[in-house]
Parts: C-alpha cells; sequence; structure tokens
C-alpha cells in the first residue's frame, strides 16, 4: 500500500515499507521514515486501521510503529513499559496498548 503525502510544495508517493513511525500531532499525523517526516490532516486511528494489515502496531495513543523496527521491549517499574526501536530510541509503550503489542510480538 502507497500513501500520497504533500512534501515541499508537490505530493509524492511513499511506500508502507519506509514508514518508520506516525505519530499524532493534534488535528495532523506526521509519517516518520527514511531520515524525513510528511505532515498529512488525518488521525492516527484512521491510519492505524488502513495499516491494521502491514506490519504496523500502536504502542501508545500518540505513536504507530513498524513491527519490524522493534528490536525489544523492557520493563521501567510501576507496570509501565518502553519499546526499544532499530535505532535504539526508547518509546513509551501505552498500557491499554500492552497486550496487544505482546500479541503481535507473539510474547
Amino acid at each position: 500500500m502507497d500513501f500520497w503525502v504533500p512534501y515541499r510544495g508537490s505530493v509524492i508517493r511513499l511506500a508502507t515499507d519506509r514508514i518508520e513511525r506516525i505519530e499524532a500531532e493534534r488535528d495532523y499525523i506526521r509519517i516518520i521514515g527514511e531520515g524525513r517526516s510528511y505532515l498529512l490532516r488525518a488521525t492516527l486511528g484512521d491510519m492505524e486501521s488502513r495499516l491494521a494489515s502491514q506490519s504496523f502496531v500502536r504502542i501508545h495513543r500518540s505513536t504507530v510503529i513498524d513491527l519490524t523496527r522493534i528490536k525489544g521491549m523492557r520493563h521501567v517499574g510501576a507496570g509501565a513499559w518502553v519499546v526499544i526501536d532499530a535505532d535504539d530510541t526508547e518509546r513509551p509503550v501505552g498500557r491499554n496498548y500492552l497486550s496487544g503489542i505482546r500479541h503481535r510480538l507473539r510474547l
């Protein structure tokens, strides 16, 4: 699946396999991949449903990440977890999303 996204005054095609993560920003989403980011007027829920058959999982109310970029998970205390992504960045996991992540990772 591809998306058409605005970029520097034009519209370009972005393949889902180039997307690392998607973050919510008020009434917009920011698609991040290959060192670039693209701002779209959409909701994270809409994108999550469009990507449901792909290798993406929601880890927080404001973040969807490509499963193939997850290197690991770490418990940080008091029931809180973080996902460690391919560039060793720790991203918080929302408690409501933990069981879904474990299921998708087959943990």
